[in-house]
């Protein structure tokens, strides 16, 4: 959905990258700029997409599996010289789409101001 995603007024502009749609479809429509890059890599034409967007920030959340896991750090590290990268790591089995939208809003704004 990054058709639909761009970086707002604010500065700088942050989107979160999850692991499956459905944690999209979920927080999308919480107001979220969230995208997934379908899977646990990233693309370089995904990264540029994202730029051409305007985003200098990104916050991964990862699946709360060692797969998840393992994938956020990929995609971070994909991430890491193009733009400002935070990574949650959920609790074991839950996943993006399992948080209520406070909850999903409050860890992602933490990571942001870390």
């Amino acid at each position: 959905n990054l058709h639909r995603v761009t970086a707002g007024e604010g500065s700088p502009a942050t989107v979160i990258l999850v692991e499956s749609y459905l944690s999209v479809i979920k927080h999308h429509a919480n107001g979220h700029a969230i995208v997934s890059p379908m899977g646990r890599s990233i693309a370089p034409a995904q990264i540029a997409l994202l730029q051409e967007r305007g985003f200098a920030q990104a916050v991964v959340v990862a699946d709360g599996d060692e797969p998840g896991r393992q994938g956020a750090r990929s995609i971070a590290g994909a991430l890491a010289p193009h733009l400002w990268v935070r990574v949650i790591d959920l609790p074991e089995e839950q996943k993006p789409h399992h948080l209520d939208h406070q909850t999903f809003r409050r860890m992602v704004s933490e990571a942001s101001d870390r």
